[in-house]
C-alpha cells in the first residue's frame, strides 16, 4: 500500500503532471523499435465478441504485475473476451518511474511494467491495447489536463462511447480514484476484488436458473419417503460420511479449479482451504455455472444444494 500511497501523493502535488501532447517525444526513452512491416489486423477482429475491458492504473502495473500478467493470459469462463486498456497517462508515469524522476524506491518495479507493454503492443496482442495520445488529447466532460487520475478516468469513459457493447472495469488501488469513477457510473475495483467482480457478472446472470433448480429440489426431497424412514440411524454415520465427502469434493474441487483458471485459481476461489464441508459445498454452488456447469449437467446442482441444506445448516435429518 506504500507504493498506491505515494503514487497518489506524487499525482495530487502535481510532481506527475505530463503534458499530453508536450511530452509525447519522451517515450522514445522506452526503446520501443515499432516492426517494420503492417500485419494489417482489421479492427473487427480484435472487437469481436469483446464483453470486458478492464482500464489498468499505475500503481496495478506496479505493485501487481504478475496479476496483470495472468489476467491477460488466462481465460475466465463464462466472461467471454476481456482486454487490458493501458491509459496513456500511465505509460507517461511509468515512463517517469522507470527513469527515477519521481519515485526512486519504485523504479525497479516500472522497468519489467515497461517491458510487459512494449511487448504486447509490438506483438499486437489483441488482449492489451494502449490508450493513443490522440485519443488522450481529446477534452471530454470538462476534465482537466492536470489531474491524472482524471486522464485515467477520461480514458474510462471514452472507451465506454467507443465500446458500448463491453462493461468498462477501472482495475486501481487508489480509493480516491475508485469514488470518483463510481460517481461518475464507471466501474471501478482494486485488484483484490476484481476477479470477484468478474465471476459476479456471470453468476448473476444465472441467479434465476439457481433458484428455480433449488425449489424444485426442495420439492423432490420432501416426497422422498425412504428419507424420513433411514433418518434415525443416518446420524450415526454422519462423522464418517462427511469425512469422506469431504475428502472427494475437495480434491475434485481443487483439481478442477486449476484445470480451469490456472495459476489464478486460489484468487478466484469462493472460499480458500484449508475447507469444512459446509465451505467446500458453498465452493461448489458459487463455482457452479463458470465451472462444474460445464462438466456435468447443471441440473445436478440441486443435489449440492441439497446434500448443504441437510448436512450443513444445522436441521434435523
Amino acid at each position: 500500500m506504500q507504493i498506491v500511497e505515494d503514487l497518489h501523493v506524487a499525482r495530487v502535488q502535481k510532481r506527475m503532471a505530463l503534458s499530453v501532447v508536450q511530452t509525447c517525444g519522451e517515450l522514445t526513452s522506452m526503446e520501443i523499435d515499432l516492426p517494420e512491416q503492417d500485419l494489417n489486423i482489421s479492427s473487427e477482429a480484435f472487437t469481436s465478441g469483446l464483453n470486458i475491458l478492464v482500464v489498468i492504473d499505475t500503481n496495478i502495473m506496479i505493485s501487481h504485475l504478475e496479476f496483470v500478467r495472468s489476467l491477460k493470459s488466462e481465460d475466465v469462463p463464462g466472461i467471454g473476451r476481456l482486454a487490458l486498456i493501458i491509459p496513456w497517462v500511465v505509460l507517461q508515469e511509468l515512463d517517469n518511474l522507470k527513469k527515477g524522476k519521481v519515485l526512486q524506491h519504485v523504479r525497479d518495479k516500472a522497468i519489467p511494467a515497461v517491458q510487459f507493454i512494449y511487448t504486447c503492443l509490438k506483438n499486437q496482442d489483441s488482449r492489451l491495447w494502449g490508450q493513443s495520445m490522440q485519443l488522450a488529447s481529446q477534452k471530454i466532460y470538462g476534465l482537466s489536463d492536470e489531474n491524472n487520475d482524471d486522464r485515467v478516468l477520461q480514458c474510462c469513459l471514452q472507451y465506454q462511447n467507443l465500446f458500448p457493447q463491453a462493461v468498462v472495469i477501472l482495475c486501481t488501488d487508489d480509493k480516491n480514484l475508485c469514488s470518483k469513477a463510481i460517481v461518475s457510473e464507471v466501474k471501478a475495483f482494486c485488484k483484490a476484488d476484481l476477479v470477484t467482480a468478474l465471476q459476479n457478472l456471470n453468476v448473476n446472470r444465472h441467479q434465476k436458473c439457481v433458484e428455480l433448480q433449488q425449489s424444485k429440489c426442495d420439492t423432490e426431497f420432501e416426497k422422498t419417503e425412504d428419507g424420513a424412514s433411514l433418518a434415525p440411524q443416518f446420524p450415526n454415520s454422519l462423522p464418517d460420511l462427511e469425512k469422506n465427502l469431504g475428502e472427494a469434493l475437495s480434491c475434485i474441487l481443487e483439481t478442477e479449479m486449476k484445470i480451469a483458471f490456472g495459476n489464478l485459481w486460489v484468487e478466484i476461489l469462493y472460499l480458500k482451504p484449508p475447507w469444512t464441508l459446509a465451505n467446500l459445498l458453498k465452493c461448489y454452488k458459487k463455482h457452479w455455472m463458470a465451472v462444474f456447469g460445464y462438466i456435468v449437467p447443471r441440473s445436478l446442482l440441486s443435489s449440492i444444494e441439497c446434500l448443504y441444506k441437510h448436512l450443513c445448516t444445522g436441521k434435523s435429518l
